[in-house]
């Protein structure tokens, strides 16, 4: 890291810095705390000081030590060094009657001043290790990893080691979901020989990058596979929910802005990602872990119970049974939910669709029969509703 000045009064006096301690991490505020810590060294103590600094986090951090008195501390400070030499530079300044100003600059806007303590911040980045000043490593912990496009970084830990965690966690369970989905295209297709030899045979005629050589892309192609299936009619991977968060165009990242919104009460948030990460105190969750008996689904139960109907044979409560119809204690609920949504949906179109638009929502947000929507519409001129009447008589008899 490289901190830099210039002084406007004497062009000459250029102050260059390379600043010590890369090994925790890079930082911005570390070498800009080191610029104004070098030029208030620099600077006799008699002469008044104008420093322009186009860092707001430098000087916030500085004027939390003005008027602050015994309240502010350095304890746990990862700059304390350096935040401890601008603090006895200041004081002795106010001993002897000098006056100091710090001043926030924007950045980068072609001030020449600031672009020659920028250049100045570059030319002490390659001074050599010798020249490394507030060099003495803390006792904090540091971080390496990867970031997407494969560049190491080491640091103390900050936001960005807390979201390379979450995305390592991440990138575990899509790894696992994969390979779930290759154990699962092994048992369906494992069985027809020449389905598995054709299948190998297109991955290899790649090459050796080919689906074989690589784990995630032959999980990709498992799974893809597995889902266009007509005799798959589970998971390709783990779950449902997995499998939709892994599709491209899903809209994954508003259900990230959703689930980070402030707005968005914490039980919804707890409720989506319980359902996302398959924690979700269902009976099959709970009989997992051992807290329940029984996965069978419960309001079941007590629906065959009322019935006078044998309970020995339950559904298991999933999310998609809660969620769905099949649980008669819920299908009120949960047609209800979906009324509602689609409602919603359709005057969100209606109201915010553009006037130009095609499309054309028949019925609004009323239920009606079909007879009648037929008849206080124009569907009857592409399709009569005898032709419709025909047909449905004819399933009908047809089963």
């Amino acid at each position: 890291m490289g901190a830099g000045s210039v002084c406007f009064q004497r062009p000459g006096r250029n102050l260059a810095v390379r600043v010590g301690r890369e090994e925790e991490g890079i930082s911005s505020l570390r070498p800009e705390l080191a610029a104004i810590a070098r030029t208030l060294q620099a600077t006799s103590l008699e002469v008044d000081l104008l420093y322009l600094c186009d860092s707001e986090a430098a000087l916030n951090k500085v004027s939390r030590w003005i008027g602050s008195g015994p309240r502010t501390t350095l304890a746990g400070d990862a700059n304390a060094d350096i935040m401890t030499s601008i603090i006895e530079c200041v004081r002795e300044r106010v001993l002897r009657g000098a006056r100091t100003f710090l001043v926030k600059v924007k950045a980068h806007r072609g001030e020449p001043l600031n672009e020659r303590a920028d250049t100045q911040a570059e030319n002490a980045r390659q001074l050599p290790s010798e020249c490394r000043q507030w060099k003495t490593r803390t006792q904090r912990m540091t971080y390496e990893w990867n970031d997407n496009d494969g560049v190491k970084h080491v640091t103390a830990w900050s936001k960005a080691v807390r979201n390379a965690m979450l995305r390592g966690g991440a990138e575990f369970q899509r790894k696992k979901a994969l390979n779930r989905a290759a154990n699962n295209w092994n048992k369906a297709f494992l069985c027809s020989t020449d389905i598995v030899l054709h299948r190998i045979g297109q991955a290899a005629s790649t090459g050796a990058q080919s689906d074989l050589m690589d784990s995630t892309r032959w999980g990709w192609s498992c799974m893809f596979q597995l889902q266009e299936a007509d005799n798959w009619e589970k998971p390709a991977a783990t779950t449902w929910a997995a499998e939709i968060l892994f599709r491209d165009g899903e809209s994954r990242e508003f259900l990230g802005l959703w689930i980070n919104s402030s707005v968005v009460h914490e039980a919804k948030k707890r409720r989506a990602k319980q359902v996302i990460t398959c924690s979700f105190p269902c009976g099959k969750w709970l009989h997992m872990i051992g807290a329940r008996a029984s996965p069978g689904c419960e309001l079941c139960k007590r629906e065959r119970n009322m019935d006078l109907k044998p309970t020995n044979v339950l559904p298991t409560e999933t999310v998609a049974h809660i969620q769905s119809a099949g649980c008669k204690a819920l299908k009120k609920s949960v047609i209800g939910a979906h009324n509602s949504c689609w409602k919603y949906l359709i005057g969100a179109v209606c109201t915010h669709g553009e006037a130009t638009r095609d499309l054309e929502f028949l019925g609004g947000d009323k239920d009606k029969q079909l007879e009648k929507l037929w008849a206080e519409t124009k569907i009857g001129n592409i399709l009569t509703w005898d032709e419709i009447a025909d047909e449905a008589e004819r399933l009908l008899e047809s089963d």
